[in-house]
C-alpha cells in the first residue's frame, strides 16, 4: 500500500487530468500543505462543512487515504473512499475554484466531489449551491462508515438544542480517541450570546472538553482553522444540537 508522500509523488509526475479548469501546481501545492496540516482543509465560501470534517479527520488519521483519494478523482474523476464510489458529475469537474478568493482547488476536488456524488437531486457545481452542499447527519455517519471508521453515535436533532450533559457526552467521546463533529449553528462561533432555530454547520472537536464554573471550553476544526471555544454553558447550549462520533479502525 503507498504511503500518502508517495500518492502525492503520484500527482506531481502525473500527465492526466479530470477536472480541467484546476492546475496541477495548485493540487500539488495545497495536497503538500494539508498532509502537513490538516487543519488547512477549509470549505471557505460555500456549504461543505459536513465534507470538510470528514477531509480532516481523513487526513490526520488515515493520511494515505485520503491522498490517494484526492490524487484518484483529479486523474480519473473516480476515486473509491473506502467503501463509497465517488463520481462527481461534468459541471462540478468543470468549475473553476480559486485559492485566492474562494475555495482552494484541492478543496473542490475534495469536498464538492464528494457532495456532488452523493447528491441524488441537487447537483453541486458552484459555491452558491447552498443546498446542494448541505450534510444531513446520517449521510456524515454513513460517510465516516465507509470511510473505514466504525459507525459508533448519532445524538443529533434538528429541532431542539442539547443540555450539558450531552457536552459531557461529547467530551467523553473524545477521551476515548473518538473522532466526534459537532451539529451546530454557527451563530455558537459568531454570536454565542444569539439562540437559534436549527442547526446549520458541522466542527470537529480537536480538544478535551472542561466544564468549570459554568462555563465549557474546548477547541474546535472549522474553516481552515482550530478555533478556541470558552463560553458559558447556557450560551454553548443556545446553538448546540448534538453531535456524531466514530473510531478509526
Amino acid at each position: 500500500m503507498k504511503t500518502a508522500q508517495q500518492w502525492l509523488t503520484d500527482l506531481t509526475s502525473g500527465t492526466t487530468q479530470a477536472y480541467p479548469n484546476i492546475n496541477r501546481l495548485d493540487m500539488v501545492t495545497g495536497l503538500t500543505v494539508r498532509l502537513a496540516t490538516p487543519r488547512k482543509i477549509n470549505q471557505a465560501n460555500t456549504s461543505l462543512c459536513g465534507a470538510a470534517c470528514l477531509m480532516y479527520c481523513l487526513a490526520s488519521l488515515k493520511d494515505a487515504s485520503y491522498a490517494q483519494y484526492v490524487v484518484d478523482l483529479y486523474h480519473t474523476g473516480k476515486a473509491q473512499l473506502g467503501k463509497l464510489t465517488v463520481k462527481p458529475g461534468d459541471d462540478c469537474k468543470s468549475y473553476k475554484p480559486s485559492a485566492t478568493k474562494g475555495i482552494h482547488p484541492v478543496d473542490w476536488v475534495a469536498l464538492a466531489s464528494l457532495r456532488d456524488s452523493e447528491n441524488d437531486f441537487f447537483d453541486y457545481d458552484e459555491p452558491s449551491d447552498e443546498v446542494g452542499g448541505i450534510t444531513m447527519p446520517g449521510d456524515l455517519v454513513d460517510w465516516f462508515k465507509d470511510a473505514g471508521f466504525s459507525k459508533d453515535a448519532n445524538f443529533t436533532n434538528f429541532a431542539f438544542t442539547k443540555d450539558e450533559g450531552t457536552i459531557r457526552a461529547v467530551g467523553n467521546r473524545f477521551n476515548q480517541q473518538h473522532s466526534v463533529c459537532l451539529f451546530i449553528h454557527s451563530n455558537l462561533l459568531d454570536d454565542p450570546t444569539e439562540g437559534s432555530w436549527t442547526p446549520n454547520h458541522w466542527v470537529v472537536l480537536t480538544s478535551h472538553v472542561i466544564i468549570k464554573n459554568k462555563r465549557v471550553t474546548m477547541s474546535v476544526f472549522s474553516w481552515g482553522q482550530i478555533l478556541k471555544i470558552d463560553l458559558k454553558v447556557d450560551n454553548f447550549c443556545k446553538n448546540f444540537y448534538g453531535y456524531i462520533s466514530s473510531s478509526a479502525k
